[in-house]
């Protein structure tokens, strides 16, 4: 199976097209849309085609799709922030405990459906999302 690695569509077979450019007739496996058909593997959750050489197993509805709070928050443990807080503060918890207490915060908000930027996080580190969703599989 071969997909354009522009527009997404799909072909069984490579299509060729000859195109001549004045010096002789070379086969060309370009799409209509401009892109190029190329080797393609099926998304691990809807079965759509994408390109073989994706970062990811997923496509990307899918991972969006698929994005948590929980999922946000594994992302975030690959890439870790450092912030100021107050002395006193920092020195009544430890690392883990503020982690929990944020963790419990962000968790109400959700419940009380105020808007958190979890998705918009994830997307922007759309490799890390890829591996963390797909160690659901």
């Amino acid at each position: 199976m071969f997909v354009c690695n522009n527009c997404g569509d799909t072909a069984d077979e490579l299509p060729e097209y000859t195109k001549d450019y004045g010096f002789g007739c070379i086969c060309d496996t370009e799409c209509y849309c401009g892109g190029n058909f190329v080797d393609a593997k099926q998304c691990e959750f809807c079965g759509k085609w994408i390109p073989q050489d994706n970062y990811s197993s997923v496509c990307d509805e899918c991972l969006e799709e698929n994005i948590t709070l929980e999922t946000a928050i594994s992302v975030g443990g690959q890439n870790y922030e450092y912030v100021v807080i107050n002395g006193y503060l920092a020195s009544e918890f430890t690392a883990e405990e503020i982690e929990t207490i944020l963790r419990r915060e962000l968790e109400e908000a959700e419940k009380l459906n105020k808007k958190l930027n979890y998705k918009k996080y994830c997307l922007e580190k759309k490799q890390d999302l890829a591996n963390e969703i797909e160690k659901e599989l």
